[in-house]
């Protein structure tokens, strides 16, 4: 509206705002708007001359400006309460409030709205809960011999439904099963071995071993029965 200041509001602050006309000539007025933050001691003074009648109120309102995700709002919903409003002479008037919700919203978060004479209550559907992480522990040597291989398993928990593996050696791809057999062959001192894991229901979960190269080294097993 014609770039009213807006600065920050806090939960339980106390809010008082008046519109005023003035100077109405050839269907123009000039409108001041005033909005104060009472718990904040925070003013903001707009003034502007426009041909629009403004007799409306709005008793409370969620603009989903720069929202790009509905977890972004209190998963509680919104609440307005004490609301009074008052004419010209100073009367409070006994409105019946409109509940409206705006179509077309991006994006769309199940806005619902019900209002009293002193309360407004805006809700939304909040998104569904984190899927739950997956605890993820790779099994095998922290040490391996030059030009040498050996077996890493894996041990999982947590989630939903099935695991989908993924081995990185050095922050390259060599497994995608829930065990992998790694060659130490053009490591000079050591790796990183990484093992991310994620399952059907969205859940993920990952661990890593640093595995040194070393001549002391014990011989590695190629599988859990020693082949």
């Amino acid at each position: 509206m014609h770039g009213p200041v807006i600065f920050p509001l806090s939960q339980d602050d106390s809010i008082l705002g008046t519109v005023t006309e003035s100077a109405c000539a050839n269907g123009i007025c000039t409108w001041t708007i005033v909005t104060v933050d009472v718990t904040k001691n925070v003013r903001s003074d707009h003034t502007f001359d426009d041909t629009y009648n403004y007799s409306d109120a709005v008793a409370g309102a969620v603009e989903t400006y720069n929202l790009t995700s509905c977890n972004q709002l209190p998963v509680s919903g919104v609440f307005y309460q004490g609301i009074a409003l008052y004419d010209q002479s100073g009367q409070q008037a006994s409105p019946k409030w409109a509940n409206n919700v705006t179509s077309g919203l991006d994006p769309q978060c199940g806005f619902d709205v019900t209002s009293t004479t002193t309360t407004v209550n805006l809700y939304h559907n909040p998104p569904p809960p984190p899927p739950p992480s997956l605890d993820v522990t790779i099994n095998g040597p922290t040490e391996m011999q030059p030009n040498s291989q050996c077996f890493y398993s894996s041990t999982v928990s947590g989630g939903t439904g099935s695991y989908s593996y993924r081995w990185y050696q050095g922050g390259t791809l060599v497994g995608t099963e829930s065990s992998v057999t790694v060659s130490s062959t053009g490591y000079v001192s050591s790796f990183l071995l990484t093992l991310d894991v994620s399952d059907s229901g969205g859940g993920n979960g990952s661990d890593q071993i640093t595995v040194q190269i070393t001549d002391s080294a014990p011989v590695c097993r190629f599988s859990p029965s020693g082949r």
